[in-house]
């Protein structure tokens, strides 16, 4: 029997084949343009890495093309070698419920670890020595 995904394998990222909910990609190029032909409508499109290790192209859509323009700029020839974070949600297509992937600026873990570690592992400051009381003081005087 043959397999028609084993066979026939996309050369697009698929959801729940190549990428799931909360995965990374990586950009392994600046990306280009080009007009799809169902939609006649201009697209974004990258080849990426998987988490498996394949490299796939992959359409941006304008959501997170938004996203990640504001975390790494316009010119996406500065986005090769960056990380993504991919979000699924299923949502109406044309007409068909599909998933649609989109996608945000991966936070390096490492970094936003540290800030919690570091508070975690302080030591607390030295409580405040209190003031002799003001009646003391004035029995003194």
């Amino acid at each position: 029997m043959v397999n028609v995904d084993e066979s026939f394998p996309s050369d697009y990222v698929q959801v729940g084949e190549d990428v799931q909910d909360g995965d990374f990609l990586i950009f392994v190029d600046g990306g280009r343009t080009e007009t799809n032909e169902k939609w006649g409508k201009l697209q974004l499109i990258f080849k990426v890495k998987t988490p498996k290790g394949d490299e796939k192209l992959c359409n941006v859509n304008k959501t997170s093309m938004k996203s990640l323009k504001e975390a790494w700029g316009a010119d996406t020839s500065g986005w090769q070698g960056k990380k993504v974070l991919v979000s699924v949600v299923r949502q109406n297509v044309g007409g068909e419920l599909k998933d649609v992937m989109y996608f945000t600026e991966a936070k390096d873990e490492a970094a936003t670890a540290a800030p919690a570690a570091a508070t975690a592992t302080a030591p607390a400051p030295a409580p405040a020595k209190e003031a002799a009381p003001a009646k003391e003081a004035e029995k003194k005087a």
